[in-house]
Protein backbone atom coordinates (compact mmCIF):
# COMPACT_ATOMS: atom_id res chain seq x y z
CA UNK A 1 0.00 0.00 0.00
CA UNK A 2 2.82 2.59 1.10
CA UNK A 3 4.64 1.71 -2.54
CA UNK A 4 1.75 2.89 -4.44
CA UNK A 5 0.47 5.69 -2.03
CA UNK A 6 3.75 6.86 -0.63
CA UNK A 7 1.78 10.15 0.86
CA UNK A 8 -0.05 8.49 3.67
CA UNK A 9 0.32 9.77 6.72
CA UNK A 10 -1.54 7.82 9.20
CA UNK A 11 -4.47 5.14 9.37
CA UNK A 12 -7.13 3.77 11.43
CA UNK A 13 -7.69 0.52 12.16
CA UNK A 14 -10.91 -0.49 11.95
CA UNK A 15 -12.44 -4.15 12.63
CA UNK A 16 -14.00 -6.23 15.42
CA UNK A 17 -12.78 -7.39 18.96
CA UNK A 18 -13.69 -9.00 22.17
CA UNK A 19 -15.22 -6.92 25.44
CA UNK A 20 -13.50 -7.05 28.37
CA UNK A 21 -15.99 -6.54 31.28
CA UNK A 22 -15.15 -4.50 34.25
CA UNK A 23 -15.96 -1.89 36.53
CA UNK A 24 -14.76 0.63 34.79
CA UNK A 25 -16.54 0.34 31.35
CA UNK A 26 -19.83 -1.28 30.91
CA UNK A 27 -19.43 -2.85 27.06
CA UNK A 28 -21.79 -4.35 25.47
CA UNK A 29 -21.95 -6.41 22.15
CA UNK A 30 -21.93 -3.92 18.91
CA UNK A 31 -20.33 -0.66 20.95
CA UNK A 32 -17.13 0.56 19.82
CA UNK A 33 -13.91 0.52 21.60
CA UNK A 34 -11.25 3.43 21.04
CA UNK A 35 -7.80 3.32 21.76
CA UNK A 36 -6.65 6.47 23.54
CA UNK A 37 -3.22 6.68 25.64
CA UNK A 38 -3.50 6.60 29.35
CA UNK A 39 -0.47 7.17 31.78
CA UNK A 40 2.48 5.59 30.35
CA UNK A 41 0.47 3.15 27.88
CA UNK A 42 0.27 4.41 24.07
CA UNK A 43 -3.40 2.98 23.84
CA UNK A 44 -2.49 -0.58 23.09
CA UNK A 45 -0.94 -3.23 25.01
CA UNK A 46 0.92 -6.51 24.04
CA UNK A 47 -0.59 -9.14 26.47
CA UNK A 48 1.44 -12.03 25.10
CA UNK A 49 4.94 -10.29 25.57
CA UNK A 50 6.07 -10.79 28.72
CA UNK A 51 8.98 -11.71 31.28
CA UNK A 52 9.35 -13.91 33.91
CA UNK A 53 10.59 -11.80 37.53
CA UNK A 54 11.88 -13.43 40.31
CA UNK A 55 8.59 -14.10 42.70
CA UNK A 56 7.46 -15.98 40.22
CA UNK A 57 5.00 -13.67 38.35
CA UNK A 58 5.33 -12.19 34.99
CA UNK A 59 5.97 -8.54 33.84
CA UNK A 60 5.05 -6.80 30.72
CA UNK A 61 7.98 -5.83 28.59
CA UNK A 62 8.21 -2.59 26.28
CA UNK A 63 5.91 -0.05 24.77
CA UNK A 64 3.95 -0.05 21.60
CA UNK A 65 3.96 3.83 20.19
CA UNK A 66 0.56 6.23 20.64
CA UNK A 67 -1.65 7.12 17.88
CA UNK A 68 -0.54 10.39 16.00
CA UNK A 69 -1.44 13.67 17.17
CA UNK A 70 -4.06 14.85 14.81
CA UNK A 71 -5.95 11.94 15.32
CA UNK A 72 -5.82 12.20 18.77
CA UNK A 73 -6.90 15.66 18.60
CA UNK A 74 -9.65 14.63 16.59
CA UNK A 75 -10.87 12.10 18.62
CA UNK A 76 -10.90 14.63 21.92
CA UNK A 77 -12.78 17.18 19.77
CA UNK A 78 -15.35 14.45 18.70
CA UNK A 79 -15.69 13.33 22.32
CA UNK A 80 -16.03 16.79 23.62
CA UNK A 81 -19.10 16.48 20.91
CA UNK A 82 -20.80 14.01 21.76
CA UNK A 83 -20.97 15.43 25.28
CA UNK A 84 -23.65 18.01 23.58
CA UNK A 85 -24.99 16.77 20.67
CA UNK A 86 -25.99 12.55 20.06
CA UNK A 87 -23.27 10.79 17.60
CA UNK A 88 -24.33 10.34 14.12
CA UNK A 89 -23.26 6.85 14.01
CA UNK A 90 -27.28 5.19 14.47
CA UNK A 91 -27.85 8.14 11.46
CA UNK A 92 -25.13 6.31 9.60
CA UNK A 93 -26.39 2.80 10.20
CA UNK A 94 -29.92 3.38 8.86
CA UNK A 95 -28.37 5.10 5.91
CA UNK A 96 -26.16 2.19 5.06
CA UNK A 97 -29.20 0.47 5.62
CA UNK A 98 -31.71 2.43 3.25
CA UNK A 99 -29.32 2.13 0.59
CA UNK A 100 -28.22 -1.31 0.48
CA UNK A 101 -31.57 -3.50 2.06
CA UNK A 102 -29.85 -6.86 1.20
CA UNK A 103 -27.25 -5.93 4.32
CA UNK A 104 -29.73 -6.45 6.48
CA UNK A 105 -30.62 -9.97 6.13
CA UNK A 106 -29.22 -13.20 7.18
CA UNK A 107 -26.57 -14.17 3.71
CA UNK A 108 -24.71 -17.47 3.67
CA UNK A 109 -25.39 -18.21 7.25
CA UNK A 110 -24.29 -15.16 9.36
CA UNK A 111 -26.73 -12.39 10.45
CA UNK A 112 -27.13 -8.76 8.65
CA UNK A 113 -25.15 -5.74 9.62
CA UNK A 114 -28.15 -4.73 12.13
CA UNK A 115 -28.13 -4.96 15.84
CA UNK A 116 -28.94 -8.64 16.71
CA UNK A 117 -31.35 -7.76 19.75
CA UNK A 118 -30.52 -7.34 23.66
CA UNK A 119 -31.69 -10.63 24.48
CA UNK A 120 -28.52 -12.51 21.79
CA UNK A 121 -26.23 -10.19 23.84
CA UNK A 122 -25.76 -12.58 27.11
CA UNK A 123 -23.16 -12.41 29.60
CA UNK A 124 -22.11 -15.12 31.69
CA UNK A 125 -19.92 -15.52 34.80
CA UNK A 126 -16.55 -16.20 34.21
CA UNK A 127 -16.19 -20.00 35.88
CA UNK A 128 -19.80 -21.24 33.67
CA UNK A 129 -18.51 -22.80 30.60
CA UNK A 130 -20.79 -22.63 26.98
CA UNK A 131 -23.01 -25.92 27.14
CA UNK A 132 -22.33 -26.83 24.01
CA UNK A 133 -24.39 -26.12 20.02
CA UNK A 134 -23.88 -22.61 17.80
CA UNK A 135 -25.50 -20.27 19.90
CA UNK A 136 -26.19 -20.23 23.99
CA UNK A 137 -29.77 -21.66 23.80
CA UNK A 138 -28.57 -24.74 26.22
CA UNK A 139 -26.74 -22.36 28.42
CA UNK A 140 -27.94 -22.02 31.52
CA UNK A 141 -29.70 -18.48 32.24
CA UNK A 142 -29.46 -18.49 35.79
CA UNK A 143 -25.47 -18.16 35.43
CA UNK A 144 -25.52 -14.28 33.55
CA UNK A 145 -24.35 -11.50 34.79
CA UNK A 146 -27.21 -9.42 35.92
CA UNK A 147 -26.49 -5.83 34.04
CA UNK A 148 -28.66 -2.84 33.95
CA UNK A 149 -31.25 -2.85 31.09
CA UNK A 150 -30.38 0.17 28.50
CA UNK A 151 -33.13 2.98 27.14
CA UNK A 152 -31.70 2.86 23.94
CA UNK A 153 -29.95 -0.42 21.33
CA UNK A 154 -27.54 2.65 20.05
CA UNK A 155 -24.13 1.40 20.06
CA UNK A 156 -22.21 3.63 23.06
CA UNK A 157 -18.49 4.68 22.75
CA UNK A 158 -15.69 3.54 25.06
CA UNK A 159 -11.84 4.77 25.48
CA UNK A 160 -9.01 3.37 27.14
CA UNK A 161 -6.41 0.57 26.88
CA UNK A 162 -6.92 -2.03 23.92
CA UNK A 163 -5.32 -5.44 24.82
CA UNK A 164 -3.45 -6.92 21.73
CA UNK A 165 -1.65 -10.05 20.54
CA UNK A 166 -1.36 -13.32 18.96
CA UNK A 167 -3.13 -15.67 21.14
CA UNK A 168 -6.85 -16.40 20.60
CA UNK A 169 -8.50 -15.48 23.36
CA UNK A 170 -11.77 -17.92 24.49
CA UNK A 171 -11.73 -18.80 27.78
CA UNK A 172 -13.20 -15.75 30.46
CA UNK A 173 -10.95 -17.29 33.19
CA UNK A 174 -8.11 -16.85 30.78
CA UNK A 175 -9.18 -13.12 29.88
CA UNK A 176 -9.14 -11.97 32.83
CA UNK A 177 -5.71 -13.55 33.67
CA UNK A 178 -4.43 -12.01 30.30
CA UNK A 179 -5.49 -8.84 31.78
CA UNK A 180 -4.47 -8.83 35.05
CA UNK A 181 -1.44 -9.41 33.51
CA UNK A 182 -0.78 -6.27 31.44
CA UNK A 183 -1.16 -3.84 34.32
CA UNK A 184 -3.67 -2.30 32.82
CA UNK A 185 -7.35 -1.58 32.65
CA UNK A 186 -8.39 -2.59 29.68
CA UNK A 187 -11.55 -2.98 28.10
CA UNK A 188 -10.87 -4.74 24.75
CA UNK A 189 -9.25 -7.77 23.16
CA UNK A 190 -7.86 -8.04 19.32
CA UNK A 191 -4.81 -9.38 17.81
CA UNK A 192 -3.37 -6.99 14.67
CA UNK A 193 -2.75 -3.66 16.54
CA UNK A 194 0.69 -5.29 18.41
CA UNK A 195 2.38 -5.96 14.85
CA UNK A 196 1.81 -2.79 13.70
CA UNK A 197 1.49 0.13 16.02
CA UNK A 198 5.43 0.47 15.73
CA UNK A 199 5.27 0.25 12.55
CA UNK A 200 2.52 2.22 11.36
CA UNK A 201 1.09 5.37 13.18
CA UNK A 202 -2.24 4.47 13.61
CA UNK A 203 -5.52 4.51 15.67
CA UNK A 204 -7.76 1.51 16.87
CA UNK A 205 -11.05 1.39 16.43
CA UNK A 206 -12.93 -2.21 17.64
CA UNK A 207 -16.61 -2.91 17.14
CA UNK A 208 -17.48 -5.21 19.95
CA UNK A 209 -18.42 -8.64 19.00
CA UNK A 210 -18.07 -11.20 21.89
CA UNK A 211 -16.20 -10.95 25.40
CA UNK A 212 -13.36 -13.61 24.66
CA UNK A 213 -15.21 -16.63 26.39
CA UNK A 214 -16.72 -20.10 25.53
CA UNK A 215 -20.05 -18.11 24.40
CA UNK A 216 -17.91 -16.81 21.20
CA UNK A 217 -19.80 -16.71 17.71
CA UNK A 218 -20.04 -15.20 14.85
CA UNK A 219 -23.88 -13.88 15.09
CA UNK A 220 -22.17 -10.00 15.95
CA UNK A 221 -19.58 -9.89 13.41
CA UNK A 222 -21.37 -8.01 10.93
CA UNK A 223 -23.03 -5.54 12.86
CA UNK A 224 -19.52 -4.70 15.13
CA UNK A 225 -17.66 -4.11 12.21
CA UNK A 226 -20.64 -1.67 10.86
CA UNK A 227 -20.85 0.38 14.06
CA UNK A 228 -16.59 0.54 14.07
CA UNK A 229 -17.17 1.92 10.40
CA UNK A 230 -19.83 4.44 11.18
CA UNK A 231 -17.33 5.55 14.10
CA UNK A 232 -14.40 6.37 11.63
CA UNK A 233 -16.97 7.76 9.34
CA UNK A 234 -17.36 9.98 11.95
CA UNK A 235 -14.10 10.76 13.16
CA UNK A 236 -12.60 11.71 9.43
CA UNK A 237 -14.89 14.71 9.89
CA UNK A 238 -13.18 15.99 12.63
CA UNK A 239 -9.22 15.75 10.93
CA UNK A 240 -8.90 19.00 9.81
CA UNK A 241 -6.93 18.70 6.34
CA UNK A 242 -4.38 21.36 6.74
CA UNK A 243 -3.08 19.21 10.03
CA UNK A 244 -3.01 15.61 7.92
CA UNK A 245 0.45 17.12 5.91
CA UNK A 246 2.02 17.89 9.28
CA UNK A 247 3.28 14.66 10.01
CA UNK A 248 5.86 12.54 7.91
CA UNK A 249 4.88 10.27 5.46
CA UNK A 250 4.91 6.07 6.64
CA UNK A 251 7.69 5.33 3.79
CA UNK A 252 9.58 8.15 5.56
CA UNK A 253 8.94 6.88 9.45
CA UNK A 254 9.57 3.19 7.82
CA UNK A 255 13.17 4.36 6.87
CA UNK A 256 14.11 6.44 10.00
CA UNK A 257 13.48 3.27 11.84
CA UNK A 258 15.29 0.83 9.54
CA UNK A 259 18.06 3.50 10.19
CA UNK A 260 18.02 3.55 13.84
CA UNK A 261 17.28 -0.53 14.59
CA UNK A 262 21.06 -0.31 12.16
CA UNK A 263 22.88 1.62 14.10
CA UNK A 264 21.53 -0.24 16.98
CA UNK A 265 22.58 -3.54 15.94
CA UNK A 266 26.16 -1.75 14.65
CA UNK A 267 26.58 -0.54 18.16
CA UNK A 268 26.23 -4.40 19.81
CA UNK A 269 28.36 -5.24 17.20
CA UNK A 270 31.22 -2.89 18.58
CA UNK A 271 30.09 -3.37 22.28
CA UNK A 272 30.60 -7.50 21.32
CA UNK A 273 33.90 -6.58 19.41
CA UNK A 274 35.11 -4.60 22.35
CA UNK A 275 34.32 -7.37 25.08
CA UNK A 276 36.39 -9.99 23.23
CA UNK A 277 39.65 -11.74 25.16
CA UNK A 278 42.63 -9.93 23.74
CA UNK A 279 45.83 -13.04 23.80
CA UNK A 280 49.53 -12.30 23.65
CA UNK A 281 52.06 -14.34 22.76
CA UNK A 282 55.44 -12.92 24.93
Amino acid sequence: MLSSFPGVRFGLMVGIGAGIPGRRADVRLGDIVVSRPEGTTGGVVQYDFVKAIQDGGLQRMGSLNSPPRVLLNAVAALQAQHDRQPSHIPRFLREMITKNPTMAQTQQGLPGFVHQGSHNDRLFVATFPHAGGDNCQNCNSAKQENRTTRDSVDPQIHYGIIASGNTFVKNAETRNSLVQRTGEDCICFEMEAAGLMNQFPCLVIRGICDYADSHKNDRWQRYAAATASAYAKELLEYVPVPTVGEGGQVSDLNRQIEDLNRQVRDLRNQLAQSRRPVYRND
